[in-house]
């Protein structure tokens, strides 16, 4: 019931972390760049506390997540200044279904399990199917088409940032390992987006690094990251397969729709029903993942 209630408490976290740049419309890279950086002073004091005794295969995984999330990240805030970070998300969670089934390829004797209890296997399968559906109906809708291309890479990168953050916390629900974690992401997006940013000065292109409220954005969301990381660390370290935490905490989409529906007073103009659908068979994926024998 713990991994439930951190991952709940997430997914209402997670609304407000993805809302932002509707809010304050910077740059992805730009928005990763100031938002690792204040996350990361804001975890420095912490840090010195801690002693740093952990292995190096943990550290480089670590540093390997958080590298893939913020590509991923830079990807799904750019596509959200063209959509919604509601039509974003909701697509996205397609991810949460490949996971389910690579997580057996990775953790040792957990398809024989799945395949174990009958009910929940065809289950999972009935609900990948209609979700598979509903993913492709969306396509006979010209945005929904753009917005899928748009959410590719942000399957596939965080992804593979869920599945090496789920490998670090190896099922230990430790408050002192979640803020480690949180603050190499930290530092090593903060890196990421500096030197993609770099890469544009070099180019001739315009960063744009103080354009906008970078401060205020940076500041708010930097908070929101650690929270969001300390809470889906908390609920991995409970929960086994990151597809299960993925599938459930995809309620988040739902409060973002609320929010932009009745606090922005902003169309989504995504297909709302398929998109909806996805999301329930996301959660039903989830529930009925719990019934997997440990």
């Amino acid at each position: 019931m713990m991994g439930l209630f951190f991952t709940f408490l997430c997914s209402v976290i997670a609304a407000f972390y993805f809302i932002c740049n509707d809010i304050f419309k910077l740059r992805g890279d730009v928005f990763i760049f100031w938002r690792s950086l204040f996350a990361a002073l804001i975890l420095l004091p912490v840090m010195l506390f801690f002693s740093w005794n952990e292995s190096l295969m943990f550290y480089g995984g670590v540093a390997a997540a958080g590298i893939a999330a913020a590509i991923g990240d830079m990807t799904s805030f750019n596509a959200s200044r063209h959509y919604s970070a509601a039509a974003i998300s909701r697509v996205s969670q397609f991810r949460n279904i490949l996971l389910f089934f690579v997580w057996p390829l990775i953790v040792s004797g957990y398809w024989d399990r799945l395949t174990s209890n009958p009910y929940v296997f065809w289950s999972s399968l009935a609900l990948i199917g209609l979700s598979s559906i509903a993913m492709f109906r969306m396509r006979h809708n010209a945005v929904s088409v753009q917005v899928i291309l748009a959410s590719l890479p942000v399957i596939i990168f965080i992804g593979i940032s869920d599945v090496l953050f789920s490998l670090s916390m190896n099922g230990v629900p430790s408050f002192e390992l979640v803020l480690k974690i949180a603050f190499i992401f930290s530092v090593v997006m903060f890196i990421t987006a500096g030197l993609w940013l770099l890469g544009h000065r070099i180019s001739g292109r315009t960063a744009g690094m103080v354009s906008g409220q970078w401060k205020t954005a940076g500041i708010v969301n930097g908070l929101l990251f650690v929270a969001v990381v300390v809470t889906k660390g908390l609920a991995l370290s409970y929960l086994e397969n990151p597809g299960l935490f993925g599938a459930i905490v995809s309620v988040y989409t739902l409060w973002l729709y609320l929010l932009h529906k009745y606090w922005m007073k902003r169309d989504d103009p995504s297909d709302p029903k398929l998109g909806f659908i996805v999301v329930i068979c996301g959660i039903g994926l989830g529930i009925v993942s719990a019934y997997i024998p440990r």
